[in-house]
């Protein structure tokens, strides 16, 4: 039996008069939490109790034992017959290179395999699914894909062998969660961390990860709990870690473009169009997928009414929930009563009304943990407000933009035109550079950035009457 402890120092196991072995921790700090938290497992204190086979003090010779088997067990597995040699042909013909062709072959295994553990799949499927399990190997490629239904594991064997009949190297990785331990090779010899396998495809003198079974991300992304951590690229002479990357920005945008009018009583009413991709796309699949259409049009609604109480909501078109390779866009006609406050010949309104109730995530004064983002994201507005006839603005001027270095950028630009009124671009960029992670004694510095954004995402414009 062997202990390995995180965050905490246990007392040397013990064998007790009944067999037994025992360890204890005294003097236990209350979980403390705040938003944007590193995971449990890296704040609080635990402890792995397992039996371990084997010499460990030797991390480059088992981390090349671990590679080199599971390489092997991939190359047994992933065998590929006639009917998924003539579909891998199929799907990546006239794919411009190895990127392009993995990602065509990954949307088609989608398509042709569930993933056994799926809300879809029932548990009459799900029993015969383990029923018919080998008792003494895996399942071969050839036996997944016949059967279209199979583990995440066992959808990125059906991905290898399909990319090898397209004449695409590909090999196993075995890759940590973020939501388990931030785990370091040089740290710890023991592969219970390394519970996910992605694929490696050979692009130019790079690795490019990618991952079947996360079907709600595009071809060619993985879950953000992957980014960014040391993975085991496996191989039959020399495994090797490399470092997953971060996807940008750019990768999850979240974009709302409008053309809107404002009333002389303070009612905004207009045409609204969203658009979000990647791990923004993927937070709101999640809820999406399984839900009805009329489900589907209560949630885009009810997060309207959240930024507008009491808006009435219509024209709602939703697409692309079930389509990852595309953005999940939505689009709706607004009618937002109140919006303005008037006050005789004055009204009074927030220049960006989709962020004006979008508060700060850093509301506490102190910070006891480090801050750590799940990903990077930008968010872009650009909308027109209509004035009322026989209103101007009275004494215009921005917000202005904010610079706060190498994370990221807060960029804004008003203008008043004679036919289109107010005119506005906010964009919002954070994550830039990898930046995710921040120390705590770095959390005023973080908080005043975010106080900012959300000071002038609720800056006030006043019209005044003409007459």
């Amino acid at each position: 039996m062997y202990v390995i402890p995180f965050n905490c120092k246990p007392t040397p196991l013990k064998l007790e008069l009944d067999g037994y072995n025992s360890t204890s921790v005294e003097n236990l700090p209350a979980i403390h939490d705040e938003p944007y938290a590193p995971s449990e497992p890296n704040l609080t204190a635990w402890a792995l109790l397992h039996y371990q086979m084997g010499d460990r003090k030797n991390a480059e010779k088992y981390w090349s034992d671990v590679g080199r088997k599971s390489y092997q067990e991939l190359k047994e597995s992933a065998k590929a017959n006639d009917e998924m040699k003539t579909a891998a042909v199929s799907a990546t013909t006239g794919g411009k290179d190895n990127e392009a062709k993995a990602a065509a072959l990954t949307t088609l295994i989608r398509k042709r395999l569930r993933n056994v553990f799926d809300d879809e799949v029932s548990e009459a499927e799900r029993q015969k699914y383990i029923k018919d399990l080998p008792k003494d190997r895996r399942r071969t490629a050839v036996e997944v894909f016949r059967s279209g239904l199979g583990t995440a594991d066992e959808m990125n064997v059906v991905f290898a062998a399909m990319a090898q009949q397209a004449g695409i190297e590909a090999r196993p990785v075995a890759v940590p969660s973020r939501s388990d331990y931030n785990f370091h090779p040089n740290v710890i010899s023991d592969d219970y961390f390394l519970r996910n396998i992605d694929m490696a495809v050979k692009v130019g003198d790079t690795w490019k990860l990618f991952d079947v079974s996360t079907k709600l991300l595009p071809p060619g992304m993985i879950s953000w709990r992957e980014e960014g951590m040391f993975s085991l690229l496996t191989d039959p002479k020399a495994p090797s870690f490399i470092r997953t990357p971060l996807s940008p920005p750019e990768a999850s945008a979240e974009v709302r473009k409008a053309q809107l009018a404002l009333n002389a009583d303070g009612a905004l009413e207009g045409d609204v169009q969203e658009a979000y991709s990647g791990h923004r796309a993927e937070d709101s699949r999640g809820e999406l997928l399984k839900a009805s259409a009329a489900q589907r049009e209560d949630w885009l609604r009810n997060r309207v009414t959240r930024m507008f109480p009491d808006a009435e909501v219509t024209n709602i078109k939703i697409e692309n929930v079930d389509d990852s390779a595309q953005d999940l866009k939505a689009s709706y006609h607004l009618v937002a009563p109140r919006y303005a406050q008037v006050t005789g010949k004055r009204i009074l309104l927030q220049s960006n009304p989709f962020r004006r109730s979008q508060g700060s995530p850093f509301s506490a004064a102190t910070r006891r943990h480090p801050i750590e983002f799940p990903y990077g994201w930008k968010e872009v507005d650009q909308f027109n407000i209509k004035l009322p006839a026989g209103w101007v603005v009275d004494s215009p001027d921005s917000p202005g933009s904010l610079k706060f270095g190498e994370p990221g950028s807060y960029d804004i630009k008003m203008a008043l035109q004679k036919e289109n009124g107010l005119v506005m671009t906010r964009e919002f960029t954070f994550g830039s550079k990898g930046m995710l992670y921040f120390d705590a004694k770095g959390y005023p510095t973080l908080k005043k950035v975010f106080d900012e954004v959300q000071s002038r995402d609720r800056h006030s414009l006043s019209l005044k009457a003409t007459e």
